[in-house]
């Protein structure tokens, strides 16, 4: 799973910008997760569901994906 030295990353980040975009590698160890683990791990590296929903331009209700943070997506994580 994620080092320390990561999420600790990850965290001043947050700190700092709620907007960042999320890595493909970051989805994935994040689905590595199961049950408690996986809502904690969703709190404390992405301050839950709300911002994970907004740091990957989506909407935690209607499911729907900014075509700004689409493309800012794809550029990023598709090679």
């Amino acid at each position: 799973m994620e080092t320390a030295a990561a999420g600790r990353r990850r965290s001043s980040r947050l700190a700092t910008d709620d907007r960042l975009r999320v890595s493909t590698e970051e989805m994935k160890e994040l689905m590595e997760y199961r049950g408690a683990e996986a809502v904690k791990a969703l709190h404390e590296l992405y301050g839950g569901t709300e911002k994970l929903c907004g740091m990957l331009g989506t909407s935690p209700t209607e499911g729907s994906i900014d075509a700004a943070a689409l493309a800012y997506f794809v550029k990023v994580n598709v090679k």
